[in-house]
């Protein structure tokens, strides 16, 4: 029904962002593919990264002479297969490097290793994911945000998520977001739990002078993204429409959101995890090389501060 016309380049205005910035030093963890190292040279060759390459060294080099990549604006770090997690989080907790990403190796594997109470990258903020999203028929960029790592977050867990995907909407520029918490309906009811908690979130947020976000919930898509549906309604307000982010009440809503956006509209998601000691890259198989190269460039964003 659907076809993919048109897949979005990265944006110009994150690249332009980049000027001038320190180039992040990026762990990619199980670099020994394809995909993982078209995109990190990719990136190289553009200056937006220093990449260190964990994982068989055979493989590593084979693969880079496979689409001819001379490594030279590379660092090898030679580990074997079952090694390759915990020595780019060791890499990380050195200060060897400034971001991590997924390589050719298991979500699950790599946020274990993170996760890992001891020797993982935890702080005090819980870890959340966050789509950066372009279109070429939008006006301005949409951060999604929990569509992949919480899968049923409660209300804690929402305050971290909409906290960290403030961050994100911030270092691509957008100093004072405007956040939509979305749900079912405009109106709260106890029926639907997640129009309540977004309710309260939204007061707690907007009641918080340090903010620097203004916030609107519950809210209905079609209220988060179209003015016209907000006049039909009768409903106004600063978010109404313009909404810079979304946060979503579980993953299954997240999920189904960003991948209809991304085939149906043609739209590009540089996707983090945000909250640990470094922002993480986490790219999927079916991500064209647009997204790979977006998401490097909005880490790198994120790494430098914004």
């Amino acid at each position: 029904m659907f076809s993919q016309r048109f897949v979005f380049e990265t944006p110009q205005t994150l690249l332009d962002r980049l000027d001038n910035r320190s180039v992040p030093r990026v762990v990619i963890a199980g670099a020994d593919h394809e995909l993982p190292m078209s995109a990190a040279a990719d990136a190289a060759r553009r200056g937006l990264i220093q990449p260190i390459l964990v994982g068989p060294a055979h493989n590593i080099r084979q693969t880079a002479d496979d689409i001819g990549w001379d490594m030279a604006d590379a660092e090898l770090i030679p580990t074997s297969s079952e090694n390759v997690v915990s020595e780019s989080v060791r890499l990380i907790l050195a200060g060897a490097g400034d971001i991590m990403a997924k390589g050719h190796i298991d979500t699950s594997q790599l946020m274990s290793a993170v996760l890992d109470r001891e020797r993982g990258l935890r702080t005090k903020s819980r870890l959340t994911h966050a789509f950066h999203m372009t279109a070429p028929t939008w006006s301005r960029p949409l951060t999604v945000s929990d569509a992949a790592l919480n899968i049923a977050p409660d209300l804690e867990t929402k305050r971290h998520i909409t906290r960290n995907a403030v961050a994100v909407a911030q270092a691509t520029g957008c100093q004072r977001p405007r956040i939509a918490l979305l749900s079912g309906s405009e109106k709260p009811s106890e029926r639907m739990p997640s129009s309540m908690e977004a309710e309260q979130l939204a007061r707690e947020l907007n009641d918080d002078t340090s903010a620097d976000c203004e916030v609107a919930g519950p809210l209905a898509m079609d209220l988060a993204i179209s003015p016209e549906a907000g006049q039909a309604k009768g409903i106004d307000g600063s978010v109404i429409g313009r909404a810079d982010v979304v946060i979503v009440p579980n993953l299954e809503a997240g999920n189904i959101l960003y991948k209809t956006l991304v085939y149906a509209s043609g739209a590009t998601a540089a996707g983090l995890v945000v909250g640990a000691r470094v922002p993480i890259v986490l790219t999927s198989r079916a991500d064209p090389a647009s997204a790979r190269l977006t998401s490097f460039a909005l880490a790198a964003l994120m790494a430098n501060g914004g």
